[in-house]
């Protein structure tokens, strides 16, 4: 046999090797496969205070009315609306995500007033009863859900375009995303006249977390008190989910 022809064969004797460990290897995986039977996963608990069907965190719109945040000496200013709230299974808002969208940018003109205003959202979560003071943080505001309460936004919320816990949305940028950070309690308390941390507004299920969502006007020049109550002429889609 010549050289050439021995490394031929040599090369075939590999490549049958090859094919050969091949078919056992596809062969056991077939034998596995019908000798396994169908395999059953276990469903994953459903949360305490989770929706119909599981699901984590869901939104309520409520009738716009306006929110005010302290100004001293007990003045309260008008800083924006109140659009809704989204209630969470308590203990998972760091799972939250919160989709909004401007539907009608075509009415920015009659509403917003200036080419270079925009409109900022934020979810507020519950501290207190009562309107806010000045102990509160400077984000706080005051909202009205059947009862006054106080709310303080979530600076720890991230997302593209949210800053500072506040999604900025313009006639050049329509919608966005907040994600949620902030570590929420398994068991908030009842709100009571005084408090910093997270409450349950009177009602609530105890297994379930409250964020409100608020929305400005803004402009270069600051909050116009007086141009926030238009923004009950807009349209938006806000939906929450976790991720």
């Amino acid at each position: 046999m010549s050289a050439q022809a021995a490394s031929t064969f040599r090369r075939s004797r590999r490549n049958l090797g090859v094919l050969a460990l091949a078919i056992v290897v596809v062969s056991t995986g077939t034998f596995w496969l019908a000798d396994g039977g169908t395999l059953q996963l276990s469903p994953a608990p459903i949360p305490t205070g989770a929706a119909a069907g599981g699901v984590i965190a869901t939104f309520t719109s409520i009738t716009p009315a306006a929110v005010t945040v302290n100004q001293g000496q007990g003045g309260q200013q008008i800083n924006g609306i109140l659009l809704g709230k989204v209630t969470v299974a308590a203990g998972f808002a760091p799972m939250l995500r919160v989709d909004i969208s401007w539907l009608d940018p075509q009415n920015a003109g009659a509403v917003l007033n200036n080419p270079n205003a925009w409109m900022t959202f934020g979810l507020h979560y519950p501290i207190h009863t009562g309107v806010c003071t000045g102990s509160d943080p400077s984000t706080a505001q005051t909202i009205t859900d059947g009862s006054t309460l106080c709310a303080a936004l979530n600076t720890q919320a991230s997302g593209p375009l949210t800053y500072n816990g506040e999604l900025t949305i313009n006639s050049t940028m329509l919608a966005g995303i907040i994600l949620e950070k902030a570590a929420d309690p398994a068991s908030p308390p009842t709100c009571g006249a005084t408090g910093s941390t997270w409450c349950a507004p009177s009602g609530t299920n105890l297994n379930q977390n409250i964020f409100y969502v608020t929305s400005s006007v803004n402009t270069p020049g600051g909050t116009p008190p007086a141009q926030q109550s238009q923004l009950t002429t807009l349209n938006f889609y806000i939906g929450a989910h976790s991720f």
